[in-house]
């Protein structure tokens, strides 16, 4: 989980990392965030130096596979 909390130039704190295999996963853990009202983060391949994959909080639903 480590490696999601940070890219080059910003570090967050998500409380949780899913890592979607396939469109039923994420499926499954959208409509859990949005049950839960947790904020949700979506992230590729984590490449950008902007912050904008790295939640500082709720979930980080990551589509990299």
């Amino acid at each position: 989980m480590e490696s999601y909390r940070e890219d080059t130039m910003f570090r967050g704190d998500p409380e949780a990392v899913i890592r979607a295999r396939d469109e039923s996963d994420l499926v499954e853990a959208v409509r859990y965030c949005f049950a839960e009202k947790l904020p949700m983060t979506f992230c590729g391949s984590r490449t950008s130096m902007t912050g904008a994959s790295i939640p500082l909080e709720g979930v980080l639903i990551s589509t990299e596979r």
